[in-house]
C-alpha cells in the first residue's frame, strides 16, 4: 500500500529520515516538522494531515508494507490516546507526547497561556509603527515582555526565563542581526487565537457577539468607526490572511477598492454595518454575521436614498412601487440626468417609466421591468427588482471609479503646475539677486580702490556707503533669506509629491547665491576703514599745505629783506669801525644762514611728502619749492658779493666796536628764538586723541617754564644796548640789523600770543574729551548689544530642545523670538546713529570696544537669519507631519535620532553620520569600512539610491527635512507614475491611447487643455487620428522621461 500510494522513492526523500538516530528533537527541528504537516497553518493537524505524518513515520522506521486499513486503525488509535479534548484533531502539545522534544519554555508558554487577537494586535502596533507587518529582530525581547505582562503574572517570570523564551523564538525563526520578523510567524509561535481571520478566509459564520468583538478589536478609540490607522491595520491583516504581499502601494490600492465597495456614505470610514457588507462581498455564498448580499444591497440603497424625505427603502418590492426610489438613486449619483423636484409620489407610472428611460439612455442599463405592471401589482417581484437595482449599483460603481481617476489626475496636475510656478519664481528671484550682487561688487571695489581728491568727496562717499548699508542692502538680505526658504520649501514639496528634485539652471543654485553674497560681504569689508583713512590723509595734507605756505612766506620775506640789506649797505662811506662791524656781522650772519637753511630743508621735505601723498596741488607745491631753492641761491650769491666788498674795504677799516659785536651775537640768536617761538605758538595742529592734546599741552607748559630765562636774556640785551648808546655818539650798529625796540615788540607780541595758545589747547582738550565720551557711550551700547545677540542665539538654539514641546509650540516660540528680536530694532538703530556721529566727528579708533558697527551689523543679520532658518525647519517638519499622516511623537523620535548624530549641531549630517543614523534605526546599509575602502562606483547601489533621494545635488550633507522625507516615504500615501497611468487607462476605456474628447469629458477645462498641450501623439499600430500617448506623459510627470 505504501509503494502504491506514496511512491517507491518516498522513503529516500522522506522529511523524517533526517531525524533518524536522534533521541530527542530540538525546538527548531520540531517546529520545522510541525510546519511541514500543518499545511493549513491553523494550529492543529487534521485527520488527513495526521495520516500523512503517520505514513511517513512508519516508512522511516522500516515498515513499508502497510494497508489503508492499518493506517486508518493507527490514526484512530493515536487520536483515541492523545486527542485529549476530543476535537478529532491533534494539537501541537499533544504531538510532543508522541515525538520526544527537548524541554523548552516556549512549549509551556503556548500550552499554559491564551493570547487573544486583540491583545496580540495592540502590542504588535507599538513595534510596527509603519503598519508593514514586520518587526525588527532586536525588538523581540521587549515585545515578548509586553505580551507576558498582559497574560501572565510578572512575578512568576524571571529574567532568565524571559531570556530563554526569547532565545527559543530567535532560534526557531533563524534570525540574524538586522533581520525582521513577520507578524504571521510571531502569531503562530505564540499560539495567538486567530479565529476571526480564519473565519474570514474559510467562510465560516460568526455569531453576532463574535462579530462585535472583531469590530471592537480594530475600533481602538471606540468611536463606532474604523478609520485612519485603524483602517490601515485592518487592511493589512486581511491582505496577510489572503496571502497578499503587504507594501505601501498594495495597501493603498486595497484600501481604495474596499472603500469603493463598502463605504456607502463616502465618509472614508467603515461602521459596523459597512463591515458586515465587506464580509458579504468577500464570499457572497457564505453568511457572515447573518448578512447576505441582499441585505448588503438593501443597505446601499438605504444610505444612498437617506437624504430624500419622501423615499423610505425597507424592502425590494413595495418600497420601489412609486418609482421615486429609482429616481433618487439616479439623482444621487447623476443629478444632471433627473429633475427630481418636479416628481410627484401620486404619479408612480410616470416616475417608473422616467427612471427606466433615463437609465437606458444615459447609463446603458436595459429596461428589465414594466412600469404599469409594478405600479398595479400589490407586491412586485422581489428578485426582479433586486436584479435591476444591482445594475444601478454596478453602473454607479464604475462611474465612481472614473471620477476617482479624474480626481487623481487633477490632483497630480495641480501639484505639478504649482511646482512649476515655484520653480519659475525661484529662477526669477535668483537672477535678479545675482544681477544686483554682480552690479554692486564693482561699485564697492571702486569706492575702496580710488583715492579722493577732497574732504567733501570722502564725506559724500561715506554718506553714500552708509545709505547702501542701511537702505539698499537690508531688502536684498530679506530677498536672499526668502530665496533660501522658498528653495527648501519647494524641494520638500517635490519630495512629498514623489517628484524629482529641482535643479536650478547654471549659476542659480543656492550655493551660487551664497558664494556671490560672501563675495559681496568680503568686498564690503574695509571700505569704511579706507574712507576714514582717506579722510585723515586729506586733513593731514591740508595741514601740511598750510604749514608749507606759512614757512615759504616767512623764509621768502627774510631772504628778500636780507638781499635788500646787502644791496642798500653803503660800505664805501663807512669808517673802519663800521667796516669791522660789518665783517663781524657777516660772520654772525653764517649762524642765521644755517638756521634759515634748516627752514628751507623743512620746506623741501614738506613738498616731497605732499607730492608722494598725491596732494591735488602737488604741481604748485613742487613749483613753489623749486622757486624757494632759486631764491636761496640768489641770497647766497648776494651774500658772497657783500662779503667780498667788505674784505676789499677792510684794509681801510681797522676799528671794530666790540660792544656792538657782542650785541649782535646776543641779539641775533634771541631774535631767531623769538621768531621760532612765534612760529611754534602760531603753529596749527590737528589731534585725534586726548594723549596727543596732552602732549602738546606738556610741550607748551615746558615752553612757558623757559620764559623767565629768556626774559633775563632780553634784559641783558637791553642793558647792552644802553651801554652801546652811552659809548657810541653816532652811527648804527654795524653787526646786526636787530634793534632792541624790535626785540621788545616781538617779545610783547609773543606774550600776547601765549594765552590764545592756552585757549586753543584747552578747547582741543574739551573736544577730545567729548569724543572720548562718545567712544565710551558707543562701547557700552555695542558691548551690551553683542552680549544680547549672543544670548538670543542661545535662545534660538534651545527653542526646539524642550522634551515636551510640540512642533506647533516650537513654531509659536520661534514667532515670539522673532517678535522679541524685532522689538530691539530701536537699540540697533541707536547704535547706527552713534556710529554716524562718531564718523562725523572723525573718531577713528576706540580702545573701549572690540566691536565695530560692521561686526554688529553681521550679528544683527545673522540673528534674523537664525530665527528664519529655525522657523523654516519647524514649518517643514509640520508640513511633513501633516502631509505624511504621522503623529508628532514619530516626528520627535526622528528628530531625536537625527540630533544624536548631528555632533556639530548645524542641522546637517554628513554621509557617514547619516549612515550611522540609519543603522541605529534598523536599516541594513553599508558598513563604514566599506564606504571608506571602496571607490564611489563600487559602493552598494541601495545606499547610493538613498543618497540620491536625500542629497540630490551630492553636497555631502543631509538636511533634517530630507531625512524626515526619507523616513516617512514608505509609509506615505504618494501618487506614483503607475497609478496615474492606471487612472488614464480607466478614462481611455482600457485603450493604449486616449482621445482629446475623452480628456475634456472627465477633467476640468484648464486641466484638460494642460494635458492635451503636453501629451505626445500616440504612434502605436492601433493609433487613430488625434490619439495621444498618456503613458509617456505620466512617466514625465515623475521625472522618468523627458516631457
Amino acid at each position: 500500500m505504501a509503494d502504491d500510494e506514496y511512491g517507491s522513492s518516498f522513503y529516500q526523500n522522506s522529511f523524517l529520515s533526517q531525524f533518524r538516530g536522534q533521541p530527542k528533537l530540538s525546538t527548531k527541528q520540531f517546529f520545522q516538522l510541525w510546519c511541514r504537516y500543518d499545511t493549513q497553518r491553523n494550529g492543529y493537524l487534521t485527520r488527513k494531515e495526521l495520516e500523512m505524518f503517520l505514513a511517513e513515520l512508519l516508512m522511516v522506521t522500516g515498515d513499508v508494507h502497510f494497508s489503508r486499513e492499518d493506517l486508518d486503525l493507527m490514526t484512530q488509535g493515536v487520536l483515541f490516546q492523545f486527542d485529549r479534548n476530543s476535537s478529532d484533531n491533534l494539537e501541537m502539545w499533544e504531538l510532543t507526547e508522541i515525538i520526544p522534544v527537548e524541554e523548552n519554555l516556549l512549549f509551556k508558554f503556548r500550552t499554559q497561556t491564551a493570547i487573544t487577537g486583540a491583545q496580540f494586535t495592540s502590542t504588535w502596533r507599538k513595534y510596527d509603527p509603519f503598519r508593514a507587518g514586520l518587526m525588527e529582530a532586536s525588538d523581540i525581547h521587549d515585545f515578548i515582555l509586553d505580551i507576558i505582562g498582559q497574560v501572565c503574572d510578572m512575578q512568576q517570570i524571571t529574567r532568565s526565563k524571559l531570556a530563554e523564551l526569547t532565545r527559543n523564538v530567535v532560534e526557531i525563526l533563524d534570525l540574524r542581526f538586522g533581520s525582521k520578523v513577520k507578524m504571521s510567524d510571531m502569531a503562530f509561535l505564540l499560539n495567538v487565537d486567530a479565529r476571526f481571520m480564519n473565519c474570514i478566509k474559510n467562510g465560516d459564520r460568526l455569531t453576532r457577539n463574535e462579530f462585535s468583538e472583531f469590530f471592537d478589536t480594530y475600533d481602538a478609540d471606540g468611536n463606532g468607526f474604523i478609520e485612519g490607522s485603524e483602517l490601515l491595520l485592518l487592511m493589512g491583516d486581511l491582505m496577510s490572511r489572503f496571502g497578499i504581499d503587504v507594501n505601501a502601494a498594495s495597501l493603498k490600492d486595497t484600501l481604495e477598492n474596499v472603500l469603493d465597495s463598502c463605504d456607502v456614505d463616502g465618509d472614508g470610514k467603515i461602521d459596523k454595518e459597512e463591515l458586515g457588507l465587506l464580509f458579504s462581498r468577500i464570499d457572497p455564498e457564505s453568511y457572515i454575521w447573518e448578512m447576505s448580499a441582499k441585505e448588503g444591497l438593501l443597505l446601499w440603497c438605504q444610505k444612498k436614498t437617506a437624504p430624500y424625505k419622501n423615499v423610505h427603502v425597507t424592502n425590494f418590492h413595495t418600497s420601489f412601487k412609486d418609482g421615486l426610489a429609482f429616481c433618487a438613486l439616479i439623482h444621487r449619483h447623476r443629478p444632471d440626468l433627473i429633475d427630481y423636484n418636479r416628481l410627484r409620489k401620486d404619479n408612480p407610472v410616470y416616475n417608473l417609466q422616467y427612471a427606466f428611460e433615463v437609465a437606458e439612455k444615459e447609463l446603458d442599463i436595459p429596461i428589465m421591468l414594466d412600469a404599469n405592471d409594478i405600479a398595479s401589482t400589490m407586491r412586485p417581484d422581489e428578485r426582479a427588482i433586486m436584479t435591476y437595482v444591482s445594475s444601478y449599483y454596478h453602473a454607479f460603481a464604475s462611474s465612481q471609479q472614473a471620477s476617482q481617476a479624474a480626481n487623481r489626475i487633477c490632483k497630480v496636475l495641480n501639484v505639478n503646475q504649482e511646482n512649476e510656478t515655484l520653480m519659475e519664481d525661484y529662477e526669477t528671484l535668483a537672477s535678479d539677486l545675482m544681477e544686483w550682487i554682480e552690479h554692486m561688487i564693482p561699485w564697492i571695489d571702486q569706492m575702496r580702490e580710488q583715492r579722493a581728491s577732497s574732504i567733501d568727496e570722502v564725506k559724500a562717499k561715506l554718506d553714500e556707503f552708509r545709505t547702501y548699508r542701511q537702505t539698499v542692502k537690508p531688502p536684498k538680505t530679506e530677498e536672499k533669506g526668502k530665496l533660501v526658504t522658498d528653495y527648501n520649501t519647494l524641494q520638500t514639496k517635490l519630495r512629498l509629491s514623489n517628484r524629482p528634485a529641482f535643479l536650478p539652471t547654471e549659476g542659480k543654485l543656492v550655493a551660487d547665491i551664497e558664494k556671490g553674497w560672501d563675495t559681496l560681504e568680503t568686498t564690503e569689508r574695509g571700505v569704511e576703514q579706507h574712507l576714514m583713512s582717506e579722510l585723515i590723509r586729506l586733513q593731514r595734507l591740508q595741514h601740511l599745505f598750510a604749514r608749507f605756505t606759512q614757512k615759504c612766506d616767512s623764509l621768502a620775506k627774510w631772504i628778500t629783506e636780507t638781499k635788500s640789506y646787502f644791496k642798500k649797505d653803503n660800505i664805501a662811506e663807512c669808517d673802519l669801525n663800521e667796516l669791522l662791524g660789518k665783517i663781524k656781522s657777516d660772520d654772525a650772519f653764517d649762524t642765521d644762514m644755517g638756521i634759515h637753511k634748516e627752514r628751507l630743508d623743512q620746506i623741501v621735505n614738506l613738498a616731497q611728502e605732499m607730492v608722494q601723498q598725491g596732494f591735488k596741488m602737488a604741481g604748485e607745491v613742487a613749483a613753489r619749492s623749486q622757486a624757494m631753492n632759486g631764491l636761496w641761491e640768489s641770497l647766497q650769491i648776494a651774500r658772497a658779493q657783500h662779503r667780498e666788498d667788505l674784505e676789499t674795504a677792510r684794509e681801510t677799516q681797522e676799528k671794530i666796536d666790540s660792544m656792538r659785536l657782542d650785541f649782535a651775537k646776543k641779539a641775533n640768536p634771541f631774535n631767531n628764538w623769538l621768531e621760532g617761538a612765534r612760529e611754534d605758538v602760531l603753529d596749527m595742529f590737528v589731534c585725534h586723541s586726548i594723549e596727543e592734546v596732552n602732549a602738546l599741552i606738556t610741550v607748551h607748559e615746558e615752553f612757558k617754564a623757559c620764559l623767565p630765562e629768556f626774559h633775563q636774556i632780553f634784559l641783558d640785551i637791553q642793558q647792552l644796548q644802553q651801554e652801546i648808546d652811552t659809548i657810541a655818539s653816532f652811527g648804527s650798529n654795524p653787526y646786526t640789523a636787530v634793534e632792541v625796540d624790535t626785540l621788545g615788540n616781538m617779545w610783547n607780541e609773543l606774550l600776547q600770543l601765549i594765552p590764545q595758545r592756552d585757549k586753543d589747547l584747552q578747547e582741543a582738550l574739551v573736544r577730545e574729551n567729548k569724543k572720548d565720551e562718545l567712544r565710551k557711550t558707543f562701547a557700552n551700547h555695542a558691548n551690551w548689544f553683542a552680549n544680547w545677540t549672543s544670548e538670543e542665539q542661545k535662545k534660538i538654539a534651545e527653542s526646539t530642545m524642550g522634551p515636551d514641546l510640540t512642533l506647533n509650540d516650537q513654531l509659536a516660540l520661534l514667532e515670539d523670538l522673532l517678535q522679541e528680536v524685532e522689538s530691539y530694532r530701536p537699540q540697533y538703530e541707536e547704535l547706527e546713529n552713534l556710529n554716524k556721529i562718531i564718523q562725523d566727528e572723525v573718531i577713528f579708533n576706540n580702545p573701549y570696544c572690540k566691536h565695530t558697527m560692521e561686526s554688529l551689523n553681521v550679528s544683527w543679520e545673522e540673528l534674523h537669519n537664525s530665527v528664519a532658518r529655525q522657523k523654516n525647519a519647524v514649518e517643514n517638519q509640520i508640513l511633513v507631519r501633516d502631509s505624511k499622516g504621522i503623529n508628532e511623537e514619530q516626528v520627535k523620535e526622528m528628530k531625536n535620532a537625527f540630533d544624536h548624530f548631528d555632533k556639530n549641531e548645524d542641522g546637517r549630517l554628513d554621509h557617514f553620520e547619516f549612515r550611522a543614523c540609519l543603522v541605529s534605526l534598523g536599516y541594513n546599509v553599508d558598513t563604514e569600512e566599506h564606504l571608506v575602502n571602496h571607490s564611489e562606483g563600487d559602493r552598494h547601489s541601495d545606499f547610493e539610491r538613498v543618497l540620491q533621494m536625500v542629497d540630490p545635488e551630492m553636497t555631502g550633507q543631509v538636511t533634517f527635512e530630507a531625512f524626515m522625507d526619507f523616513m516617512t516615504q514608505e509609509a506615505s500615501d504618494m501618487d506614483t507614475a503607475e497609478q496615474i497611468i492606471a487612472s488614464f487607462r480607466v478614462l481611455a476605456g482600457d485603450k493604449r491611447y486616449i482621445l482629446p474628447d475623452e480628456i475634456r469629458r472627465e477633467l476640468p477645462s484648464h486641466q484638460a487643455e494642460y494635458c492635451i498641450s503636453r501629451m505626445a501623439p500616440y504612434e502605436g499600430h492601433d493609433a487613430v487620428p488625434g490619439s495621444l500617448d498618456y503613458l509617456s506623459f505620466a512617466n514625465a510627470l515623475y521625472g522618468q522621461s523627458d516631457l
